[in-house]
């Protein structure tokens, strides 16, 4: 089933999208046939003078032919001529034509809304090539307003929760992040992770892909496009390494949890940390840019990492912050001055 995924900024968002339709761009439509008397796309009219070989051929919303994550096809038609009819025909990449007429409900003698079945037409292995509006009389008009793919269920609600912040773990002066420039940078290749989730157990098993986003690695050393760069760790408890995922390329990721973890793997994953994979180098990465996305109807709650109160210290520096919420969205407020968390000042004016 295809899907249609709008992101939605802040944690454990929740959002759907009701019955999907692709509707053809009439423009787009070509008339074929020597009986064709006129084609006018911007009103849509089709007028023809012979019962054979004319027609229009609608193909913008045919794709790759696999029609199979709609369920109806839809075509809405007016100003019928007085004893005319026209069909709607199916063209297959085989060369098969699928034919409209009375008996399979696709021949028409009236004007109207006229929904079709598609799993009453095609096989599941048909793949289309074309839409075809054809003739069904000898002379005849009609006005096609619109033709169009419908799948009645709607999609499934999702949920996702979005990466606030780095948090040095295992840090030993070998790692950092910089809010301003959302740079991740480490000089070993071991003791460099940075918390980016901390979850209750069993809360991941909620959650079907991990995405993140990076860009512009950089490294002193001689590193090959196939080696590693880069790793996500997903850890227990008592600092235990459940699993380890590593990349050798920077861009947009999706990890399939299911296919990296077994359930009881997945059940008790307390934290998930990004680190570097070689001995030194560097790489962009927001943290908005990290997100757990979910399919359900109710996100997991997580206890939060720590009180809004408690004091936490910058990762890449010495400099004494705290969190807080204000106006709905986390900010950190650093010797008193407010920041949102790619590391840009907010209300620069007001101080604590």
């Amino acid at each position: 089933m295809k899907k249609i995924f709008t992101a939605l900024m802040l944690v454990a968002s929740v959002f759907t999208v009701s019955a999907r339709e692709l509707h053809a761009d009439l423009s787009k439509a070509e008339a074929k046939g020597s009986n064709v008397e006129s084609w006018d796309a911007t009103t849509g009219t089709f007028a023809w003078k012979g019962s054979t070989d004319a027609r229009i051929l609608i193909t913008d919303i045919v794709g790759d032919g696999d029609l199979s994550a709609w369920d109806s096809l839809v075509i809405v038609s007016e100003d019928l001529q007085e004893s005319a009819s026209f069909r709607l025909d199916i063209k297959l990449k085989n060369g098969t034509e699928l034919k409209g007429d009375q008996n399979n409900g696709r021949a028409f003698w009236n004007a109207g809304v006229k929904k079709i079945a598609l799993a009453d037409v095609l096989a599941e292995s048909d793949t289309v090539q074309e839409i075809r509006i054809n003739t069904n009389s000898n002379v005849g008009s009609v006005v096609i307003n619109d033709l169009y793919l419908l799948n009645d269920e709607p999609e499934p609600q999702y949920f996702e929760k979005v990466c606030e912040e780095f948090k040095a773990v295992k840090n030993n002066n070998q790692c950092s992040y910089d809010a301003t420039t959302n740079t991740f940078a480490w000089t070993a290749s071991t003791a460099n992770t940075m918390r980016i989730f901390k979850l209750n157990a069993g809360n991941l098993a909620a959650y079907q892909t991990m995405e993140l986003t990076t860009s512009d690695f950089q490294s002193e050393a001689e590193i090959g496009a196939n080696d590693l760069k880069y790793r996500v760790v997903f850890m227990g408890e008592n600092d235990t390494k459940i699993k380890e995922k590593s990349f050798a390329s920077v861009g947009k990721k999706t990890i399939v949890l299911a296919d990296e973890m077994a359930a009881d793997q997945l059940a008790s994953v307390v934290e998930i940390r990004f680190a570097g994979s070689c001995a030194q180098g560097s790489l962009v990465v927001v943290p908005s840019d990290i997100r757990l996305i979910g399919e359900g109807e109710e996100a997991p709650v997580d206890d939060p990492d720590e009180e809004i109160e408690d004091a936490i210290y910058d990762v890449h520096s010495d400099v004494q912050s705290v969190k807080a919420i204000e106006n709905g969205r986390m900010i950190i407020i650093r010797n008193g001055v407010r920041f949102d968390l790619t590391g840009k000042v907010v209300n620069s004016g007001e101080r604590l």
